[in-house]
């Protein structure tokens, strides 16, 4: 096909049509993902395309390769995305990295990077808390720095206080 084509928007159609006739008449999940990940290398702004590619995904209960999916789309983007599109991305890999994956590291990664794109989220930033939290002393750091910045926006947050506890009495600093 490409070698028929060189111009991006022919080769996305071309594969594109190809993922359709996967999916829906050949009934080829996996020829469909291969096609449309094909098609998002010629037009990466395509976010059709992408969401059949999640769709496929999803429907195959294949989390893995949507990651792999998530993160091939996130490293194409152009620089001028809008930032909430490469929030949207980056929240959704780090929640399927969590929630699918069982991928504590995966899911920080990609919480990090959508916390520091839209830092006012506080549903994210508590999430990424519990994260820290729960990935071990050597995490203890970020977490107590995630419920301290918590707390400067809100200073009624009980559960900031008794984690911050929690967390400084894990590192023998008891009289913080």
């Amino acid at each position: 096909l490409e070698a028929i084509e060189t111009q991006p928007a022919q080769v996305y159609r071309l594969h594109h049509a190809a993922a359709i006739i996967y999916r829906d008449e050949l009934k080829d999940s996996k020829e469909a993902v291969k096609h449309l990940d094909l098609a998002l290398q010629a037009d990466p702004t395509n976010m059709k395309a992408f969401n059949k590619l999640e769709n496929v995904c999803v429907q195959q209960g294949n989390y893995k390769l949507l990651a792999t999916a998530y993160r091939r789309m996130l490293k194409r983007l152009p620089e001028d995305t809008p930032v909430d599109e490469q929030v949207r991305l980056w929240h959704e890999l780090g929640r399927m990295s969590q929630d699918e994956l069982h991928d504590a590291k995966g899911a920080i990664v990609a919480f990090e990077v959508a916390a520091k794109l839209d830092p006012a989220d506080v549903a994210r930033q508590e999430n990424l808390g519990r994260l820290y939290a729960t990935a071990g002393p050597d995490a203890y750091g970020k977490a107590i720095a995630v419920n301290q910045r918590l707390l400067r926006h809100n200073p009624t947050r009980k559960e900031a206080y008794k984690e911050l506890r929690r967390l400084y009495s894990e590192e023998g600093a008891h009289d913080k």
